[in-house]
């Protein structure tokens, strides 16, 4: 079988590292996706003037096995609508060919996510959460956003969870946990060395370390619970959207899995949370610059 962490796109790494030949056969496949969904081998090696031999190993260079899989994943993108291959985006693309690039690549990634994500790792990582005295959500760079988006949700939740932009801040942070304390990392290679350095920090003060990262990642030996998050995406060329766009869905997958778990008495505290919300707006509607404009709608002096 092949890696999970293979490739689904011709990002412009991948075309970078295929030979002339098997460039051409990426280009066929990229513009006739359909056509060569019904093609044999033989006819795919003629149509792009390549051998079949050459067909094979562009096969394996994006993550297929062989011929045969890699067709079946084909059709499998063309049944869905969300292409296994696609071209990257072009200086000179049109509009609207952006706008529906972007929208392939993010399905597929999110339909690559659904196909490959470990379900009993994202289960241990919501079991260690329910039961964390308190919740370090790490992230640098990238992951940094994504950091503070779990802990708002967690927050909601009325889980103790917190957050700090600096990396410095972040590995004090994680040094001060203890047994029954969580860090919570996020990242997109998980490779960086600050996160890396918390991951340790963490683990050396007793507290159980939760990342979420691309498989292989150096910070998945720090963690007591991994969950792999595979992409279809050249994150050292492009701003990593669709590999953001997943670890977020993810981040709703624990948070929304651990309210179930948590059970009733959170519905209250989200309502509470909610209304808050609401009314500091109807407070701000009601201030000063609200009271004018409902004096002008009602023809009275302010």
């Amino acid at each position: 079988m092949p890696s999970s962490s293979a490739d689904d796109t011709l990002s412009a790494l991948a075309r970078a590292t295929l030979r002339p030949a098997e460039r051409r056969v990426a280009d066929i496949v990229a513009e006739r996706r359909r056509e060569v969904s019904g093609m044999s081998i033989a006819e795919l090696a003629a149509t792009a003037g390549v051998s079949e031999p050459t067909v094979l190993r562009f096969c394996r260079a994006v993550g297929s096995a062989g011929f045969p899989e890699f067709k079946l994943r084909l059709a499998e993108g063309l049944a869905s609508g969300t292409p296994y291959l696609h071209r990257d985006v072009a200086i000179d693309d049109p509009f609207d060919v952006v706008v529906d690039k972007i929208f392939d690549s993010t399905q597929r990634a999110l339909a690559d996510l659904r196909r490959t994500l470990d379900r009993k790792a994202l289960a241990r990582a919501v079991a260690t959460l329910a039961k964390a005295r308190r919740i370090e959500c790490i992230g640098a760079g990238t992951g940094s956003s994504m950091a503070y988006d779990a802990q708002m949700k967690l927050m909601r939740l009325g889980a103790p969870a917190a957050w700090h932009p600096d990396s410095h801040a972040q590995t004090i942070a994680c040094a001060g946990l203890g047994g029954g304390d969580v860090a919570l990392v996020f990242a997109i290679q998980g490779n960086a060395r600050e996160l890396l350095r918390a991951a340790r920090a963490a683990r050396q003060a007793g507290a159980r370390v939760v990342g979420i990262a691309r498989a292989g990642a150096l910070l998945a030996a720090d963690c007591d619970v991994f969950v792999a998050v595979e992409t279809a995406e050249n994150t050292e060329i492009y701003v990593p959207s669709q590999s953001r766009i997943a670890v977020l869905a993810v981040v709703d997958m624990l948070a929304t899995a651990l309210m179930a778990r948590l059970g009733p008495p959170v519905l209250e505290r989200l309502r509470r949370a909610k209304q808050s919300v609401q009314e500091a707006r109807d407070g701000d509607a009601r201030g000063p610059a609200g009271a004018r404009s409902r004096g002008r709608r009602r023809g009275t002096r302010p």
